[in-house]
């Protein structure tokens, strides 16, 4: 899977998450449109965080998760300029499946089907409910906005939605988990140590 540059420190998948990747991974397939470079679907909030469990466990560079709805919206922005159906399988053009990913053209920052094909999940919620972005294979291209949202319990499992990942090296996380009452020399001392920690890992 290949990830671009979003901001200075936040890289995202180009593509959304393949049966292939998912069936490597949990060694089961719960999509109804079955292909292996198709998008998996049918997986609710909850099953991406098991996945994400699991690959950030193998990680030893990267943390993965599930992009913010305000990181999304950012990385499809630049699909306000495009023609809908160039971009995204919608329900003009899908005839009512999903399709491989990167079949359609990419957005400016080099990402594939940020619309349509299947509805992505964010670690954002609304009240108790999580939000979807995107649209999918089963929307009109005029509902397909990078502005467009959906919300669903994290059970929710459905054959137009999926996920797509970002990440973080995990040095960065680790920064970020710094206590902040540290001094300067003390984030320093404990940064080296835990470069040192993921060298390591990283040769093993």
């Amino acid at each position: 899977m290949k990830f671009v540059k979003v901001t200075d420190t936040l890289e995202m998948a180009t593509t959304q998450v393949t049966q292939k990747l998912w069936q490597k991974h949990m060694e089961n397939n719960p999509s109804y449109f079955k292909g292996k470079n198709n998008p998996v679907e049918t997986v609710s909030f909850n099953d991406c965080e098991n996945f994400l469990k699991v690959i950030n466990a193998k990680s030893k560079c990267f943390t993965y998760r599930l992009p913010t709805e305000d990181e999304w919206e950012f990385a499809a922005k630049s699909c306000y300029e495009q023609n809908t159906k160039e971009i995204a399988w919608c329900s003009e053009n899908s005839d009512n499946t999903t399709h491989p990913v990167s079949t359609k053209l990419p957005n400016e920052l080099g990402i594939y089907d940020m619309l349509g094909n299947v509805f992505e999940w964010t670690s954002s919620k609304k009240g108790s409910y999580r939000v979807i972005r995107g649209g999918s294979w089963g929307n009109g291209a005029r509902y397909l906005r990078s502005a467009y949202r959906n919300n669903e319990s994290a059970d929710y499992r459905f054959d137009d939605v999926g996920f797509r990942l970002v990440r973080t090296t995990k040095l960065f996380s680790t920064l970020l988990s710094y206590d902040p009452r540290l001094s300067a020399l003390e984030v320093a001392q404990k940064a080296l140590r835990d470069i040192a920690d993921i060298l390591e890992k990283q040769i093993k």
